[in-house]
């Protein structure tokens, strides 16, 4: 299938920029989530 071999070109392997980007996103969101969770166990556990 010379089609699929033709579509499944290295420009397309390439990591884009804004998938990149997102991924780091997704990585800063995730950490200030986590970093808020466990504020909010200490501040719980430090109240009681």
């Amino acid at each position: 299938m010379p089609y699929l071999a033709s579509r499944h070109s290295p420009e397309t392997e390439q990591p884009k920029p804004i998938t990149n980007y997102r991924k780091l996103l997704l990585a800063i969101m995730s950490v200030i989530f986590a970093v808020g969770v466990l504020s909010v166990c200490v501040l719980s556990v430090t109240a009681t």
